[in-house]
């Protein structure tokens, strides 16, 4: 599984941030123009950390999260977590929150324009998967006392805290999927709920089966390709975009399958799992994360950190 996203902008900002990038209006990126895979409000937050140092941001929207084409297993699963049926619940991104929680919409929401940022509008692939499954969603109000709530980052942890939610356990080492399989800190779990990706790898599922746990791991949303323009294409063909930001396995494939893995763009990533599978595509990937943020992702170009 890949790193979460890092919807909460600011909360993994090193100590040496600010050593490193000049001050708020110095502008250490001035000129330069960074490619941002996602669009809505991560695309918004992303892009005013960016344009703080001086670059521009152009939003080429490469995947989207779409509500499952089975909604059945999802919602059969959210009623057995009402009824206090698992002994944790484990989140694995926060657009898992949403599609269980509602705080970010639910997920099918097509994603809005990020303000004042160069938005360049994929083709008609943008359209799909618009039907919800927001019905079937569980009100923070209703969640039982009695199950645990596990987080894989802070990314997630910020997401499920401003749903509403506590968290009782989070990896301090790996913020990932190996992280918290190899943290877990309950032996006598019975069942745990795990809403994933369609594409989620099965680290955690597996992991936890392993300890004897019973997984329920329904779909809780998909992820799928969104078509860059033309345009955008030839923009990053010509050397007109400095730097492309990868932030999961689903955008390095979208962008290998799109524009190839020779364009003259510097990629950086968000950590080193989508380093590793970037590399196993193609990409010579320049500078990693130490932490899965996008001032992190600033801090490793200040920085010049190589992956690991």
């Amino acid at each position: 599984m890949t790193e979460p996203f890092a919807d909460n902008m600011g909360d993994s900002r090193g100590d040496n941030m600010g050593d490193l990038l000049a001050d708020d209006t110095g502008g250490s990126l001035a000129g330069k123009v960074v490619l941002l895979p996602r669009g809505g409000r991560w695309a918004d937050s992303a892009s005013a950390e960016v344009r703080r140092l001086g670059a521009e941001t152009v939003v080429g929207e490469l995947i989207r999260f779409v509500a499952p084409a089975d909604t059945a297993p999802l919602t059969a699963a959210l009623a057995r977590l009402r009824e206090g049926d698992y002994d944790w619940l484990v989140v694995t991104s926060p657009r898992a929150v949403a599609a269980i929680v509602g705080a970010d919409g639910t997920a099918a929401t097509a994603p809005e324009s990020a303000t004042g940022s160069t938005t360049i509008q994929p083709d008609a692939r943008q359209n799909l998967g618009t039907e919800s499954a927001a019905d079937s969603r569980i009100a923070a109000s209703d969640f039982p006392d009695s199950t645990r709530i596990a987080a894989v980052g802070s990314a997630t942890a910020t997401a499920l805290t401003n749903a509403g939610l506590r968290v009782d356990f989070q990896p301090l080492t790996e913020q990932s999927a190996r992280g918290l399989v190899r943290e877990w800190p309950d032996s006598s779990a019975k069942r745990i709920l795990l809403p994933r990706s369609s594409l989620a790898e099965p680290t955690v599922a597996e992991g936890l089966g392993q300890l004897g746990i019973q997984v329920d791991d329904p779909v809780a949303y998909q992820t799928v390709g969104v078509d860059l323009s033309p345009a955008l294409r030839t923009r990053i063909q010509n050397g007109e975009v400095d730097y492309v930001f990868l932030t999961s396995g689903s955008t390095v494939r979208e962008f290998a399958r799109q524009v190839g893995t020779d364009a003259p763009v510097t990629v950086v990533t968000i950590g080193p799992i989508t380093t590793r599978d970037a590399r196993a595509a193609g990409f010579a990937v320049a500078y990693e994360a130490a932490t899965p943020s996008i001032p992190a992702m600033l801090d490793a170009i200040a920085g010049r950190r190589d992956p690991l």
